[in-house]
């Protein structure tokens, strides 16, 4: 009966670390998909540029234009910290403490660290 019980807590345990993890994996893929969108979003431009400067009219190219995608890609490079940060839960948690009129509804994580303790009985003498 007590093997019973241990192997049940065990599982209990296993199923637990494997949502956490698997909610940290979504997190995280969560973030690298965006961080993917905005590359991709900012060198579309600059692939525009080579091909017009390649196949196209050369006299569209203006200093000012090709300003446009350097400016795009910096500002993404810029913007990335920032979508790594607010895809964290604690970082999302400290802001809806520090700015409680953004609404984010973050709800708090439960404790993914469990404790057993054992008590042992001192032999009657």
């Amino acid at each position: 009966m007590g093997c019973l019980v241990a192997v049940i807590r065990s599982s209990r345990l296993v199923v637990t670390g494997l949502n956490s993890w698997l909610m940290f994996l979504m997190t995280n893929l969560e973030a690298a998909i965006t961080i993917c969108f905005l590359f991709v979003l900012s060198w579309t431009p600059y692939g525009v540029l080579a091909m017009i400067g390649a196949f196209g009219n050369k006299a569209l190219l203006t200093p000012g234009i090709t300003m446009i995608p350097a400016c795009a890609c910096k500002f993404v490079a810029c913007l990335d910290p920032y979508v790594y940060a607010i895809s964290h839960p604690r970082y999302r948690l400290e802001l809806q403490k520090r700015l409680p009129w953004l609404e984010l509804q973050e709800k708090l994580p439960a404790d993914t660290q469990s404790s057993t303790t054992e008590t042992v009985n001192a032999p009657l003498s």
